[in-house]
C-alpha cells in the first residue's frame, strides 16, 4: 500500500532542506571557476539527468497503465522549462537563458515546495531531483556564460507565460487536460487559499510577477558574486 504524500511533512521538509544544500553546493563549485574547465562535461551530465529520468518516469507510467494524453504529454511549464533550459545551454541563446531562468527557477522552486503529488513511491525522489534541476541548470549557465539579467527581461518572461497559457488553455480544452494548471485548480493552490476557477487565474500570474522578481533579484544577487 502507498503511502500519502503530506505537503510540508517532516519528510517534505527534509528533501527542501536538502535540495537547498544541493544548491549552496552549486553555488561553491561554480564560484570557484573550474566550471568553464568543464563545460561540455557538466552540460552532458544536465542533458543525461533530464532526459533519463524522463524517459523512466514515462516509461513506469506507460508500463503501469497510468499514461494518459490529458496528463503526461510533455506540455506541463516545467516540460516546457527543461526544452528551453537545454536549448539555452547547447546553444548559449540568451533569450532562451532568460526564459529559461524564470521558468525553470521558479516551475522547480513551486513543485518542490507544492509538489503535486498524492503518494510516496517510486515516482517521490526522481520528481524532486528533475525539478531541483531546473533550477541548478540556469544558474550553472548564469556563471558560465556570464550572462546577466535586465529587469525588463521580468515582463518579457512574464508575458510570454501568460500568452503560452492562454494557448494552453485552447489546447486542454480540446484534449480535456489541465496543463500548467490553467483550466482547473489543483490541490496545491488550495493550501495557499486560492478560489476556483476561474477566480484564481489572476492570482496566478500575479504569483508569478512576484515570483519573477524574487528570482531576478537572486540572479542580480549571484551575477555580482561571480564578478568579484
Amino acid at each position: 500500500m502507498r503511502t500519502p504524500f503530506q505537503l510540508f511533512s517532516t519528510l517534505h521538509l527534509a528533501v527542501i532542506a536538502c535540495c537547498i544544500l544541493a544548491m549552496f553546493g552549486l553555488v561553491f563549485y561554480l564560484k570557484k571557476g573550474n566550471s568553464h574547465l568543464y563545460r561540455r562535461r557538466d552540460i552532458t551530465v544536465f542533458t543525461v539527468v533530464f532526459l533519463l529520468i524522463e524517459v523512466a518516469l514515462v516509461g513506469s507510467k506507460i508500463a503501469s497503465g497510468d499514461w494518459t494524453v490529458q496528463y503526461n504529454l510533455p506540455l506541463h511549464l516545467c516540460d516546457i522549462s527543461a526544452v528551453t533550459i537545454l536549448f539555452a545551454l547547447y546553444t548559449r541563446s540568451k533569450i532562451a537563458f532568460e526564459l529559461g531562468w524564470y521558468w525553470g527557477f521558479v516551475g522547480g522552486l513551486m513543485a518542490i515546495l507544492m509538489p503535486n503529488l498524492q503518494f510516496i513511491d517510486g515516482y517521490f525522489i526522481p520528481f524532486f531531483v528533475w525539478h531541483l534541476f531546473l533550477i541548478a541548470a540556469p544558474v550553472y549557465q548564469l556563471f558560465t556564460d556570464g550572462f546577466t539579467l535586465a529587469y525588463r527581461s521580468i515582463y518579457v518572461a512574464l508575458g510570454t507565460t501568460v500568452l503560452l497559457g492562454c494557448g494552453m488553455f485552447l489546447v486542454n480544452r480540446w484534449l480535456g487536460s489541465n496543463y500548467m494548471f490553467v483550466n482547473e485548480k489543483i490541490t496545491s493552490f488550495d493550501a495557499i487559499g486560492l478560489p476556483d476557477f476561474p477566480s484564481y487565474l489572476p492570482y496566478l500570474v500575479l504569483i508569478a510577477g512576484g515570483m519573477f522578481h524574487l528570482v531576478w533579484g537572486i540572479g542580480v544577487v549571484l551575477s555580482r558574486s561571480r564578478v568579484r
